[in-house]
């Protein structure tokens, strides 16, 4: 074990909770030390135990179990979870930044905020490729620049989560809540964003090339200089949106409700429009 993070241990009170967020009659107090001890003699030790406040920055966890665990207000910035159990965990205000989620479930997970709590939760350049995100809620956080490319975030909660420069290429993203999320210069080409909700999100140049958005809603959505190209967008509703500077070349469009779009001079060679619904005449 390195010394200097020795030193950096801090206490801990670990709880075997009877239910979510309760401590037992058999709650011990560990340091820092004695929980990375507790997780190298058994892996699944650290299931559903209260880890309020750790500091486990730069660890190696791959492969550990903190499957219901209580993470809130934990920092783990730089810690290797490859392959980690963490569904159903608690997550408030936890700082994930850099850390290495390859392949990590997180199926269910929160990162619900108490009343008049406003830090998000921080996911800031941390690798989540290939992680099972279904069912998680990621409300208000912080995932900028971070890398999901074929992660599974089928139904996530994804509202007003920030997500600028974040790579989720190939990623499932089928039913997901991205309400006034935050997407500029996000990399989604050929994700699947079926029946996802995008309204109101910011995704000003966006890569969205051959993504499918079938039946999806991006009402009043900003979607201007973002590239579209090969994406399918059939009987997706469009409402309102702006698609002023976006490249639109082989999108198809069939059945999508296109009421008031914001659009410019359309070239019909590059992309066929007539089978939209609303089209705006001017376009």
């Amino acid at each position: 074990m390195n010394p200097s993070l020795i030193d950096r241990a801090l206490a801990l009170l670990i709880r075997h909770p009877t239910e979510a967020g309760h401590a037992g009659p058999d709650s011990v107090r560990l340091s820092r030390q004695e929980a990375l001890e507790s997780w190298e003699r058994d892996p699944a030790s650290l299931r559903g135990v209260d880890l309020t406040g750790i500091d486990l920055s730069e660890m190696t966890l791959s492969g550990a179990d903190l499957s219901g665990a209580i993470l809130r207000d934990a920092i783990l910035v730089g810690t290797d979870l490859r392959g980690a159990n963490l569904s159903e965990t608690s997550l408030s205000a936890c700082d994930l930044s850099r850390s290495n989620l390859t392949g990590a479930n997180l199926r269910n997970a929160n990162s619900l905020r108490g009343e008049g709590d406003h830090r998000p939760l921080k996911m800031r350049n941390a690798i989540l490729a290939g992680a099972d995100l279904l069912g998680c809620n990621l409300e208000h956080a912080d995932l900028q620049e971070a890398e999901l490319d074929g992660a599974f975030l089928r139904e996530a909660n994804l509202h007003a989560a920030r997500l600028k420069g974040a790579r989720l290429e190939r990623a499932d993203l089928q039913g997901a809540n991205l309400r006034h999320a935050c997407l500029e210069g996000c990399h989604l080409a050929n994700a699947d964003l079926t029946n996802a909700d995008l309204t109101r999100a910011q995704a000003a140049r966006a890569d969205l090339s051959d993504a499918t958005m079938r039946r999806a809603k991006l009402i009043h959505t900003d979607l201007r200089d973002a590239d579209l190209a090969g994406a399918s967008l059939e009987e997706a509703f469009l409402i309102e949106a702006d698609l002023r500077g976006a490249r639109l070349i082989g999108a198809d469009f069939t059945d999508a409700d296109m009421d008031g779009v914001r659009l410019d001079t359309i070239d019909p060679t590059e992309v066929d429009l007539s089978r939209s619904r609303n089209l705006p005449s001017s376009s």
